[in-house]
């Protein structure tokens, strides 16, 4: 009989416990905001990605602004970075994408060499973004990797490609 007066008193505490906490209500205020950012991403080209002239190697070989060419390439030049000033809101974070490899090949109008594996040099971070400065600027350097075939038909190649830039 005394096992059963014991349960029996914790299960009424519990009970009145509870209709008590029952009778008080909170309610908490909370508020939400966001920013509109009401500039554009927009950019300035400072320099186009550009190779020099070429000798039609008799081995391929490839070229890289900033770098030595390699197999059997011989040029009369250096490879030049392209060079844009991208301005948007300051202190922004802004993503960008870049071509594939694949995606691009300089043509003649008949004959084609691929640049692949690009790259921006002065990227803050490995995710591909970067940060405006406090007047909404960055220097976006572009570099590529030009493929030349061996004996490679002489001509005038060019292409155009799109870079995508976006705020994070």
């Amino acid at each position: 009989m005394r096992h059963i007066l014991k349960s029996s008193f914790v299960l009424i505490v519990v009970c009145s416990s509870a209709s008590l906490f029952a009778q008080y209500t909170y309610t908490a205020t909370t508020s939400a905001n966001s920013t509109v950012v009401g500039r554009d991403i927009t950019w300035t080209e400072i320099q186009t990605l550009s190779f020099p002239d070429i000798a039609s190697p008799a081995s391929a070989g490839t070229l890289r602004p900033w770098h030595h060419p390699s197999g059997g390439i011989v040029n009369a030049g250096i490879a030049e970075a392209g060079r844009l000033t991208i301005h948007g809101q300051p202190e922004y974070v802004v993503g960008f994408n870049l071509p594939s490899d694949g995606e691009v090949t300089l043509s003649d109008g008949t004959n084609t060499m691929p640049l692949t594996d690009f790259r921006e040099s002065g990227t803050e971070a490995e995710d591909g973004s970067f940060t405006l400065d406090t007047g909404g600027a960055y220097d976006f350097w572009l570099l590529a990797t030009l493929h030349v075939e061996a004996n490679q038909p002489p001509g005038n190649y060019s292409a155009v490609f799109n870079i995508i830039f976006h705020y994070n």
